[in-house]
């Protein structure tokens, strides 16, 4: 069971997941939406997180909030002077100008985020006929900044629309909105933008981008990128480089956050300068140096030919639903969940917290010994048996991919010894 965690600063704290990168998080089925499932049956959804308002319907389960679109507005789309963290916003110039959000989950807050700018405009928030707030981001200097509107003693389950009242001089801009609730244990935050590079994240002002980060409080940040450095020729060397700047720009906002950084499994693209294992281990190299979580989706996936021919992948380039439960299985199995209800990411490099988490445990029956332990990602198992302590022999293990929990029999008519032993690829230890 997972439960909130009480703080200092607020009555109720939830844990904020944010979901950092490109369309392998912002397709529904492929890391987002698995999540936010997954912790809906297990402790419960804090709130729907965050709505981007550019290339999404929703949030990370769009089933909790629904966003009707922003047509008419104008789109400002991994370029540097966008303002939202997903790189993302959009700006609203004629009066009457509106953003429509169905809610149909538990709301107690809703946060605006917006630019506060010299000849900004102001937007009002109605549920139906009722106005319910007006905000004015007209502002002597340029500031991402956010408002928040309680929403607690009103239906969970209905509309609120965002009207332009008066675009002023330079229109009304806004980049999201965050719809939270007093009930649930995680709040997971999607804000993956189909093309992004990590280039394009650290292109924007790092103070702005660094403050919106800040606004948002997540205790866990994973970064999953690296398929559109590919697709683009980028340098594994200016790639790192890129990834290094947004983990620096992530501590710099929440000093304690923990940073989970996903390598994207393998594609079917062709004709490329580099490999998506050159990339991969770009991330490790910056995981084992910061010591920061890190896993492996190739690893997780397979090769693409074999994992596209299991059914994991949507296309030449994406994983689909299929492919997005293993790898929302492989971030949950990262996640230590400890009695006190609070959550912390595994630390693989820790000798002593790897072996607590493996979760090692053995029953002795008549016949057999039943063996299980947890499956973390990237970590390779084996088991072996003996009679006499000298000779070992290899005992097959399941297929671990996609299984969290994992178990073997093994027959005790003949051997007496056996030897479980788990190890990482070399680059990890370096």
């Amino acid at each position: 069971m997972w439960f909130g965690i009480l703080s200092a600063d607020k009555a109720y704290a939830a844990y904020d997941i944010l979901l950092l990168g490109d369309s392998w998080i912002n397709g529904r089925d492929r890391l987002a939406m698995p999540l936010a499932q997954y912790f809906e049956m297990n402790g419960g959804l804090a709130g729907a997180g965050y709505c981007g308002l550019v290339g999404t319907t929703g949030t990370a389960e769009p089933v909790m909030v629904y966003f009707y679109g922003n047509s008419g507005w104008q789109v400002r789309d991994k370029v540097a002077d966008a303002i939202g963290v997903d790189v993302t916003d959009l700006t609203g110039t004629a009066v009457g100008q509106e953003l429509n959000f169905l809610l149909k989950s538990d709301v107690d807050e809703i946060e605006f985020y917006y630019r506060a700018q010299p000849g900004g405009g102001s937007f009002a928030a109605y549920h139906g006929s009722e106005l319910l707030v007006t905000v004015n981001t007209e502002s002597d200097e340029s500031v991402n900044e956010v408002h928040r509107l309680d929403w607690s003693s009103r239906s969970s389950r209905t509309m609120i629309k965002l009207v332009v009242t008066d675009p002023g001089v330079s229109g009304v801009r806004i980049a999201g909105l965050n719809f939270r609730a007093n009930t649930g244990a995680v709040r997971v935050h999607e804000m993956g933008t189909g093309g992004m590079t990590a280039g394009c994240f650290v292109s924007v002002d790092r103070s702005a981008w660094v403050d919106s980060i800040r606004q948002l409080r997540p205790e866990l940040l994973c970064i999953l990128l690296g398929t559109n450095d590919h697709a683009n020729n980028v340098s594994p060397a200016s790639f790192k480089s890129n990834i290094e700047e947004l983990v620096e720009r992530v501590l710099a906002a929440r000093p304690h956050a923990e940073i989970l950084l996903l390598s994207p499994g393998e594609n079917g693209l062709q004709g490329r300068a580099y490999k998506m294992t050159d990339y991969r281990d770009q991330l490790a190299e910056i995981a084992v140096e910061r010591e920061i979580g890190f896993v492996d989706l190739h690893a997780q996936l397979g090769d693409y030919a074999d994992a596209n021919a299991e059914g994991l992948y949507k296309d030449s380039v994406h994983p689909n639903a299929a492919g997005g439960l293993l790898i929302r299985d492989a971030v949950v199995s990262m996640l230590d969940v400890r009695k006190s209800g609070d959550i912390d990411l595994i630390k693989l490099w820790d000798t002593d917290e790897f072996l607590e988490n493996m979760d090692l445990s053995c029953e002795v029956g008549t016949g057999a010994v039943s063996l299980h332990w947890r499956q973390l990602p990237g970590v390779s198992y084996t088991l072996k048996e003996s009679v006499n302590l000298e000779t070992w022999t290899p005992v097959v293990l399941p297929e671990a991919r996609g299984n969290i929990e994992q178990s073997t029999v093994i027959d005790r008519s003949e051997a007496h010894f056996w030897k479980f032993e788990a190890s990482y690829p070399l680059l990890w230890s370096q």
